[in-house]
């Protein structure tokens, strides 16, 4: 039997009812088959893109949270990798989106500050 693909494991685990441990597992899978933090960033911003008009907001907010994690965008203990190879810029750019996503997903955050959604 093949190995799955990596968007064939990323479905997989969008399937559990509570998909965010499962989409870290599959992250942190593909981290350590080689897979680059930018190419890891990319592949779950796509399927964040796939997620962005669904009424259920579990996936999404697991994707985003998972994507937190490949980023660096949470304590420097849980980051998957602990030098970002993506440069600030893009780093920046998929966490603004992220943010703005979630802002608009959350109709009652309304301010914003240097430190982010108040």
């Amino acid at each position: 039997m093949a190995a799955l693909s990596p968007n064939d494991r990323i479905e997989e685990a969008l399937s559990a009812p509570e998909p965010f441990q499962f989409l870290l597992s599959v992250a942190k899978q593909l981290r350590d088959e080689g897979m680059h933090q930018h190419e890891l960033s990319e592949l779950f911003d796509t399927f964040r893109a796939r997620q962005e008009n669904e009424a259920d907001e579990t996936r999404i907010n697991a994707i985003l949270d998972t994507l937190d994690f490949i980023v660096g965008w949470c304590s420097p203990g849980n980051a998957l990798y602990q030098r970002s190879q993506i440069p600030k810029r893009i780093s920046y750019q998929v966490w603004r989106n992220n943010r703005l996503f979630a802002q608009l997903a959350r109709p009652n955050i309304t301010s914003w500050d240097s430190t982010g959604f108040q």
